[in-house]
């Protein structure tokens, strides 16, 4: 939550702030955010409360000078005014060093004031930035001044909300429009107009003198900063350290129109660049720690922990200290791992075994419980306030199979009734929900999940679009309105619209392989999406060695549905990937908008870091050879931490 306030700068000025402080002492450097022309500190809150930022920083958005709450002061309209109020500001608040986000003109004031106060700044991020206006734009903005003065603001609020936004955006968020319009209209005619007039004559920005890194943020129908303009911009940082991220469907008031995406690339801007993976294997007990580092683009394995046994699913506690995994050996049984980060790398310690009466095939987890997919069942097991399995059984277990179904343990490939039953959970974004993919009974269980004790209760079977699909995960957006059905039969990734708590609407499909016809040549393994949530991912096996496997990608509309249901790139895998190819994302992209996953395979034994980006679609960018001339190591899965 962000409280408001006014503080007095020097000659006795005012400035409006809106600032939100994280709940336990700040651990990362400050954020201070500045609104562009017609705006307020109003334009950044929801894409900053989306950031996740105000977590464990101090977050602080302003109004300019005769915006928003922060009355006009009168002085000369001039770029520097605008410069001097940032070292104010921060001295006023006694903030020495800050990570500045700029929006539209503050392209220009913040790139001076990183320029002139190097040593205050860690990091410049600015989103639809303009600069260097040419001679015709001057004369645009001092001609609006005259228009603002002596018309108001109305005029120029009805023509900025119509040109501002992406087409998209106008057709389906009129409330978007009119927060711009009214943000426009409602400002100081005087304050507007002498920020137009101080960037009729604004200095030139260069790229090349700006001291810090910088990440800038543009919109793909931004008519102000064409995406090329951004790029040219990024790159004249010296020594690599500019980047951009253009986002579709975006205009010119990124923070408006997709609020939850630019948080987010926000975020990712301030994210890490080198992440520790952790891998199971099918068979051998051993936890493989390997780090990756997006800027060499060098995968590494650095540590190899003792495990219970073969864990070929993992997934890692919501506040990231405990692993939790299943156990392929006998007796099935279920491991949770304290996650160590006492050194250069993530190791693992084991805390706990506890007996499943099937071999699981997947797990999930809240602050409450662990969930397991076993094939026959789902098991609910609860954790301690460590995040630690409890020394008990399962305490809830919902049978999905009935009689004879139940014996179903040792057909070829059937790894413990997991292929004819159900083999994974995940939760839905919001907690409350969990979906399971049941491959045997064709069909998406929901079950309602208690966030106090988490415990469930079986909502609805939902069956699959076609006879054959066999579903094998099941993958929600994070709009919590869309559920994406890995089909392991059919080879299709399928979207479902969830219509209410309990019911799934099929919507449309696409297929990962070329030809569907040659779907019984191989079953499908995962679906995952990008972090922005804009591309969608599945992969699939070869059931033959020398049948090589697929990873496929489809571009996503904000509401998460197919653009189109033709791939936009299908990659081919380098082998069939054995009983492997799964794909697990980073889940930050890289500065420039790629998308970095692992991809594990059990039929040679290595694991491969793919990026993919938009123009380019899929390359290998490294690879590590698990295997050994002694033993044959079957990766199946990773996470990232």
């Amino acid at each position: 939550m962000f409280s408001s306030d006014l503080i007095t700068l020097n000659a006795e000025r005012k400035i409006h702030v809106a600032h939100s402080a994280p709940a336990s002492p700040a651990t990362k450097t400050p954020v201070v955010a500045i609104h562009g022309l017609g705006g307020s500190s109003q334009f950044w809150l929801k894409a900053l409360e989306a950031s996740g930022l105000t977590q464990d920083r101090d977050v602080y958005a302003y109004d300019m000078d005769g915006h928003g709450k922060s009355p006009r002061s009168g002085r000369e309209p001039n770029i520097q005014n605008y410069v001097d109020d940032i070292r104010e500001f921060l001295d006023k608040l006694n903030l020495k060093r800050v990570v500045l986000i700029g929006h539209s003109m503050n392209g220009i004031i913040t790139s001076l004031f990183s320029e002139q106060n190097a040593d205050r700044v860690e990091q410049l991020i600015l989103l639809n930035p303009v600069r260097n206006l040419t001679p015709e734009a001057q004369k645009i903005m001092i001609a609006r001044a005259e228009t603002a003065e002596t018309k108001g603001l109305k005029e120029i609020a009805d023509a900025v909300a119509a040109t501002a936004v992406a087409k998209a955006v106008a057709a389906s968020d009129p409330s978007a429009c009119a927060l711009i319009r009214d943000l426009v209209a409602s400002t100081d005619k005087s304050g507007y107009a002498a920020a137009c007039l101080a960037l009729s004559t604004a200095p030139v920005i260069d790229g090349s003198k700006l001291p810090v890194p910088l990440h800038l943020i543009a919109g793909a129908e931004d008519y102000l900063v064409k995406p090329e303009a951004a790029r040219a911009w990024a790159g004249e940082v010296p020594n690599g350290k500019g980047s951009a991220i253009v986002l579709e469907n975006v205009g010119h008031w990124g923070a408006i129109e997709a609020p939850a995406r630019v948080g987010r690339c926000i975020a990712m801007a301030l994210a890490p660049t080198s992440y520790d993976i952790l891998m199971g294997t099918f068979r051998s007990p051993y936890l493989y720690t390997l780090t990756f580092d997006m800027i060499s683009r060098k995968l590494q394995v650095r540590h190899v922990n003792e495990a219970s046994g073969g864990h070929n699913w993992l997934d890692v506690s919501p506040d990231g200290k405990t692993l939790y995994a299943t156990v392929w050996g006998e007796p099935p049984k279920l491991t949770s791992y304290d996650i160590v980060r006492d050194g250069e790398y993530a190791t693992t310690k084991l805390s706990r075994n506890v007996p499943s009466e099937y071999m699981s095939g997947y797990v999930c987890s809240n602050d409450k419980a662990m969930y397991s997919a076993c094939g026959p069942q789902v098991d609910t097991f609860l954790v301690d306030e460590k995040g630690t399995l409890r020394d008990q059984p399962a305490v809830q277990s919902f049978s999905l199979l009935q009689g004879q179904e139940k014996n179903k343990a040792n057909g070829t490939l059937d790894f413990g009734g997991l292929r004819h039953g159900g083999h994974s959970a995940d939760l839905s974004p919001d907690g409350t929900k969990m979906y399971v993919a049941d491959i045997g009974r064709n069909c998406v269980w929901i079950y309602h999940v208690n966030k106090k004790t988490g415990l469930l209760t079986e909502a609805s079977k939902n069956v699959a679009t076609r006879p054959h699909d066999g579903p094998r995960h099941a993958w929600p957006h994070p709009n919590g309105h869309i559920v994406y059905s890995l089909q392991e039969h059919s080879s299709y990734v399928d979207a479902f619209r969830l219509t209410d708590d309990a019911t799934l609407e099929f919507i449309e499909g696409g297929c990962i392989i070329p030809d569907p016809k040659d779907c019984d040549k191989f079953w499908a393994d995962e679906v995952r999406l990008s972090p922005l949530a804009d591309v969608l991912f599945g992969s699939t096996r070869g059931l033959k060695e020398g049948t090589r496997g697929f990873v496929t990608a489809w571009n996503l509309r904000p509401d998460g549905t197919f653009v189109t249901t033709e791939p936009t790139y299908r990659f081919e895998t380098k082998t069939s990937g054995g009983w492997a190819n799964a794909i697990a994302v980073c889940p930050n992209q890289g500065r420039n908008g790629e998308v970095f996953m692992t991809l594990t395979d059990s039929e040679v034994g290595f694991v491969q870091i793919l990026m993919y980006t938009s123009d380019k679609g899929f390359e290998i960018v490294d690879e590590v050879k698990i295997s050994t001339e002694k033993e044959h190591i079957m990766p199946a899965t990773t996470v990232w931490l």
